[in-house]
């Protein structure tokens, strides 16, 4: 007897990538005796592509046809194809599963999981193919209430922690050499900052995966594709010095040095300077902060405490000490709008940055307090933002280089203001910097994009040599990608010549999408930037 077949299918708009979480199912539901195909960049597909790939694929057997959204994309074209498997496969169940609670408003879907979803795609397993009730899987009575059949994995089939993340390719899946995979050390995050609005929050304990089970999708990968870069998917991969002690043991067992790239707590490691030396071993070098502010008075009322000129002088020891031990990467990330924040105190955070971190990155974000269910948890600012001196504004936003304001005009975040800012102010503010930022080419690339450096440049080096704003075609070396994966998926003579079918929002680095012309036109605001930051102290 055959094995149960599924199908499952990446939907994002993340360019020369692909989210681990398709292919943690997928290794998973393997591990479980399923066959399992998954189809990368499945929104870059023609519908008749799409069809074709379903026709080829699907045999007796198959049970489930998924989709993985991360950075979600949906259009018509993708519903005409959801619409088309139902009537051309009835028996065939259709998933979506994502981090996020279902957006899209589609009638097609037999079910829907949002969270880590390993257990409850087991209990969806078992009712397809083992003859199990439906009524054995646990069901969201509020969206049932909706017309649609969610399962909260967060609280009803909590997969965390789990010793085993294994995340293993198939040759099917055409890997090269160059790309950056995803790792997963841990699930959860033992903090709960006030603007977070992560569903795994405060947790407890080692949720750590085994360290052989690490050391083996670290093999597998390196043995097959050369594999040596990795994104960490974890939300805060150093909580915990004996986390990083662990990791590092167990990367020296392997052949080879990774790069890895992850959110790190800077005020942990300007804390903790003996957990340097252990990410060092492990070779994670590249650092996401979220600093998120400058302002004491503003981080302590958002639970991070830490002296504003002590983070900046760890910033910079952290800096030297990893440059000397084989190389740093890190962004810092600042959120603009928190309480107590004043447009002097980020224009001050501002001159920091131009002064002391060149070369390394910078992601500045205004505020944006969900409304209207928009996200899965609510932070505790977005529970109570008139508590914290926020009050919703009239303002006008206009549309910037960077900053657009779509989730305001479909009422998805709130157009805020308090004593001291506006939403309207500080996207304003993190447009010009970001436009001056590109325009004066201060600073580098993004640890989360090194490899479209990478697939740039050819090398990592190279990559971290780039500026932010050296990234030219992504778009088209992205879509030479994706005919070439197509064309290994379906055969040429399936593959349409024109293989742009979606129209992606502005993302990271939009030059792709502009002429230099209209993103870096000189306008008052820049003008003042780069006279407060060429200004001598006084």
């Amino acid at each position: 007897m055959a094995n149960p077949h599924a199908l499952i299918l990446n939907t994002h708009t993340m360019w020369l990538r692909r989210p681990g979480g398709g292919y943690r199912i997928a290794t998973y539901m393997r591990e479980h005796g399923w066959d399992v195909e998954v189809l990368e960049w499945a929104t870059d597909f023609t519908l008749e592509e799409l069809k074709e790939f379903t026709r080829s694929r699907v045999t007796l057997d198959t049970k489930i046809i998924g989709f993985s959204c991360f950075f979600c994309y949906w259009d018509e074209k993708m519903e005409s194809f959801l619409k088309w498997i139902k009537d051309a496969y009835p028996n065939i169940t259709t998933l979506y599963g994502s981090q996020a609670r279902p957006k899209m408003d589609s009638n097609n879907f037999d079910y829907y999981i949002f969270g880590f979803g390993e257990l409850a795609v087991l209990q969806l397993m078992k009712v397809v193919a083992s003859n199990e009730p439906r009524s054995s899987i646990k069901l969201d009575i509020n969206w049932l209430a909706k017309g649609k059949k969610v399962i909260d994995a967060i609280h009803m089939y909590p997969a965390f922690p789990m010793r085993s993340l294994m995340i293993k390719y198939e040759d099917r899946d055409y890997i090269q050499e160059w790309e950056w995979l995803t790792v997963e050390f841990a699930r959860g995050c033992i903090f709960e900052c006030d603007y977070c609005n992560f569903p795994v929050l405060g947790v407890k304990g080692d949720y750590t995966r085994d360290a052989d089970d690490y050391i083996e999708q670290m093999r597998d990968a390196y043995d097959r594709w050369g594999t040596t870069n990795y994104f960490v998917a974890d939300e805060t991969f150093n909580d915990r010095s004996e986390k990083i002690l662990k990791f590092a043991n167990a990367t020296e067992q392997l052949s080879f040095k990774p790069w890895l790239s992850g959110f790190m707590r800077a005020d942990l490691l300007t804390s903790r300077p003996q957990d340097w030396e252990h990410a060092s071993r492990m070779g994670f070098n590249g650092h996401y902060y979220g600093i998120e502010t400058f302002n004491r008075k503003a981080g302590k009322s958002v639970g991070k405490g830490m002296k504003p000129e002590k983070i900046q002088q760890g910033l910079l020891d952290i800096r030297k000490y990893f440059e000397a031990h084989g190389g740093y990467r890190a962004v810092t990330a600042f959120i603009l709008g928190l309480p107590h924040e004043t447009e002097e105190s980020i224009t001050t955070t501002f001159k920091w940055l131009v002064d002391n971190w060149q070369g390394e990155a910078v992601d500045v974000n205004p505020l944006e307090i969900p409304v209207n269910n928009f996200i899965d948890k609510a932070s505790k600012i977005s529970m109570d933002w008139k508590g914290y001196g926020y009050r919703e504004s009239n303002n006008v936003l206009k549309d910037l280089n960077y900053r657009h304001n779509d989730l305001v005009q479909v009422n998805q975040v709130l157009n805020w203001e308090n004593d001291n800012l506006s939403y309207s102010r500080v996207r304003e503010m993190a447009d010009a910097f970001t436009t001056y930022n590109h325009k004066e080419k201060l600073f580098g690339l993004n640890p989360y994009v090194l490899d479209w450096g990478v697939n740039q440049s050819g090398t990592l080096e190279g990559s971290l040599a780039l500026r932010a704003s050296d990234l030219v075609d992504v778009d088209k070396r992205h879509l030479d990608i994706i005919y070439n994966y197509k064309v290994k998926k379906l055969g040429s003579e399936n593959v349409a010549t024109d293989v742009r079918q979606t129209q992606y929002n502005r993302f990271f680095y939009p030059e792709t999408h502009a002429t230099s012309k209209e993103l870096f036109s000189p306008d008052e605001e820049t003008k003042q930037l780069k006279e407060t930051f060429n200004k001598h102290d006084a």
